[in-house]
Order: structure tokens, then C-alpha cells, then sequence
């Protein structure tokens, strides 16, 4: 049997409540990660560091070994520096409303598998008025009381049956969508009252390979179709819509295009591009989108959603990822990594997509979901512009289509070099 546990002073409330639960709360790897985790939830309804403190301070006390201390402190101290420091601290230690430490406690332990590791009285009704009303989706509903057996009546005559109801399916598997904007590309040419071209040799930062030409741009039989080209092109002043670096007048060994709907912007929505990737080496195709406003300032900090990007190497994978935080170089991404969709690529179309919301962004192929990034969090460093979550991904963003060549996301030690 395991030994018992040191003893917890009994006028430490928030010490005896971890302490009862130290088996399913503190006793694992994911046990303790979830009790800091529930603490970012219960300072999101007003906490200050003092409460938060005190939970972590009596959790600490709970443990067995110097190993665990260790372990422990490190969670513990994510929270306190990448959390409350920056985003909550300042609104001070007395701010939290649920009537002190043993509150936070309970409400931490409220909903989520919590409440079976401690008291009994804990998972019933106290659990829930711990919590409150505004909370009630962390708190197991009270045990519904026995409705009374009914007096036999007599049997009313049948009605007609009703109608079904229409199935509401769930998002990222065909959910019900109004349509606002589409572009099925059926004139003789690019519809430029939904597109605008871009023409510039900078290489998008990356440095790339082309230099983009409205001429690489075709609409050809009801698709779109963009070619890049080898061979030594050199640009003009004349057209370029960007001249960073005084990159217009640049050589490129290559050209290609690029297109965007500035002139139509969205902010949340599903997002769906049907494509056939390129087949060749260093060939970069991408279905994105970036902010119009730049409410947050330059890239990335208004932030980038990356539909899909794909090198022409791996035929069978590509990746969607959200760019935000400071400017280069110290940027900041997350998303997939590697999609492994077992399938080419190259030969056939497909249905690429993200569903964006208030809370969350979802990737979709073929309308399986396949990836899913939280908006729910601080997306911040110390020197980015943040001030609450969800920032920069809760602006207007635009549709970018284009294929680059080379550059910086091609790896020379797994891919080669561009020649």
C-alpha cells in the first residue's frame, strides 16, 4: 500500500482540499498539468495571483519526492510567467469572486472527472452553487429528483405523427453554411472585380525563386491555373504592387502568380479551396489568407492563416498554420506540421478547407477534419501588441492563391538545393 500523506494543517482549507484528491489530482504527470490548467480557467472568470498561489502553494506541499517538486514548480511556474504575469496580473489579487482559495479550489475540481476524486459532498449540489450559474458547463447538473408516477388516463385518440427534423450536422463535418461569395472561374479571364494580380521580384521574404507576372495567371475551361516558369526574368517598376527592398527592378531565374481578394475581406466563416497541386521539385503552391487592416501592425503580428501550403517533393502531405507574434525574427507559429493524407496530391483534386470561428479555427480535407487550433488563449510575447484573446485572428482577413518558387521552406539538408 502506498503510505499515507504528511498531514495538512487543518486551518490551510486549500491544503486539505488538494490533499483529499492528491491521488487523482497530484499523483500523475497529467494530474498536476490539469490542476494548474483548471487555475487559467478559474482567473479568466476575475482570479489574482494570490488565490492562484495558494492552490499551486498547497499542491506543492502534497507531493512525495524531490523529482515531483521538481516537475511540479516547472508547471507551476509556465502558469505564473506565461499566463497571469502577462495577461491577468494586472487585475490584482482580490478580483476573483468565488469567496476565497477553498472556492477556487472547489471550482478547479467541479466538472471535468474532478469531482469523483474528492468529497462526496463536492459532486453534488454544493459543487454546483460553488461554480455558479455563469459557469454551470464546469459543474456536473445535480441528480434530477423522481417525477411521481402519473394516474392512469384514459388513452387519447393518436395523432398524426410529425415530420422529422432536419439534422443539424456538426462543424468540421458538413455543417449548414449560407453562401456569400464564391468564384467558380467561368469567364474567358480572372474576374478582377474579385481579384486583384500581384506583380514583384521580392520573394515573399523567403527568399523565393520568381518574380509574380499577371501573364502566369490563367482562366482556361473553368480553371484557374497558375504556371511558373523557368527562365531569367528581370521586373519593372511599371505595374509592381510591391516594392520592399527595391525588389521591383529585381532578376528571378523564374516567374509565376499570385492573386487576392482585397477588394473582399471576411471575418469568420468556412473558407474552402478545390485544388490540384503542382507536381515538381521546389514548386511551393499555397491557399491562404492575411489581415486587410493590419489592425496589430506588419506580418506577423496582424497574423497569417495557412489553408494549405505544400512542397512539390511530398505529393501525399501539406500543412495549416496560424503566423502571429512579434516581427521577424522573433516571430511565432503553430498548426498541423506534416498531413499525412495517404493519398496524391498531384493527380486529382481536392477539397481543402478551415472553419473559423470566435473560438477556434478547423482544417479540413475532404471535408475531414484534421486539424484544430484554439483561439481561446493569449497568442502573446513580451513584445507583442495583444491585449486579449483570440487577438490578432479576430479581424477581416483575405483569399491569397499563389505558387512560389524555392526558398526558405524547402530544408537543404532534407530537401536539396534550388538550382
Amino acid at each position: 500500500p502506498e503510505p499515507e500523506p504528511e498531514p495538512v494543517s487543518t486551518n490551510d482549507a486549500a491544503g486539505d482540499e488538494v490533499c483529499r484528491a492528491k491521488k487523482a489530482l497530484i499523483a500523475s504527470e497529467s494530474g498536476r498539468a490539469q490542476v494548474c490548467g483548471a487555475l487559467n480557467w478559474a482567473c479568466d472568470s476575475g482570479g489574482g495571483m494570490e488565490h492562484v498561489a495558494a492552490v499551486c502553494g498547497a499542491a506543492h506541499r502534497c507531493l512525495d519526492n524531490a523529482e515531483q517538486q521538481v516537475s511540479f514548480e516547472a508547471k507551476a511556474g509556465l502558469v505564473f510567467d506565461d499566463y497571469f504575469q502577462r495577461a491577468r496580473g494586472s487585475q490584482g489579487d482580490d478580483a476573483c469572486d468565488f469567496g476565497g482559495v477553498t472556492e477556487v479550489v472547489s471550482a478547479a475540481s467541479c466538472g471535468d472527472g474532478y469531482c469523483d476524486a474528492v468529497t462526496e459532498e463536492r459532486c453534488g449540489e454544493r459543487c454546483v452553487s460553488d461554480c455558479g450559474e455563469s459557469q454551470s458547463t464546469w459543474c456536473p447538473a445535480p441528480e434530477p429528483e423522481p417525477e411521481p408516477e402519473p394516474e392512469p388516463e384514459p388513452e387519447p385518440e393518436p395523432e398524426p405523427e410529425p415530420e422529422p427534423e432536419t439534422e443539424v450536422e456538426k462543424p468540421g463535418s458538413g455543417s449548414q453554411w449560407t453562401l456569400v461569395w464564391q468564384d467558380e472561374f467561368e469567364l474567358d479571364t480572372l474576374d478582377e472585380s474579385k481579384w486583384d494580380y500581384e506583380v514583384n521580384c521580392w520573394g515573399g521574404g523567403n527568399a523565393e525563386k520568381q518574380c509574380y507576372r499577371r501573364e502566369n495567371v490563367q482562366v482556361v475551361d473553368g480553371l484557374l491555373r497558375i504556371e511558373a516558369v523557368r527562365g531569367d526574368f528581370t521586373g519593372t517598376a511599371e505595374g509592381c504592387t510591391l516594392n520592399n527592398d527595391n525588389s521591383c527592378t529585381w532578376t528571378q531565374p523564374a516567374t509565376s502568380g499570385r492573386i487576392r481578394s482585397l477588394k473582399h475581406s471576411w471575418r469568420y466563416g468556412k473558407f474552402e479551396f478545390r485544388a490540384q497541386l503542382p507536381a515538381g521539385d521546389f514548386l511551393w503552391p499555397a491557399l491562404w489568407m492575411l489581415p486587410t487592416d493590419r489592425v496589430y501592425g506588419g506580418w506577423p503580428s496582424s497574423g497569417e492563416i495557412d489553408v494549405m501550403e505544400a512542397r512539390g517533393q511530398d505529393p501525399d502531405r501539406y500543412e495549416g498554420t496560424l503566423h502571429f507574434g512579434e516581427p521577424w525574427p522573433r516571430n511565432r507559429w503553430q498548426g498541423s506540421g506534416h498531413l499525412d493524407v495517404r493519398t496524391n496530391l498531384q493527380t486529382a483534386f481536392h477539397t481543402y478547407a478551415v472553419e473559423w470561428d470566435e473560438d477556434a479555427i478547423r482544417w479540413l480535407f475532404d471535408e475531414r477534419l484534421v486539424h484544430t487550433e484554439s483561439l481561446v488563449r493569449f497568442f502573446s510575447d513580451p513584445g507583442n501588441p495583444y491585449t486579449d484573446e483570440r487577438q490578432p485572428f479576430d479581424q477581416r482577413f483575405h483569399l491569397i492563391i499563389n505558387l512560389a518558387v524555392g526558398g526558405h521552406y524547402f530544408n537543404s539538408a532534407t530537401y536539396g538545393t534550388f538550382d
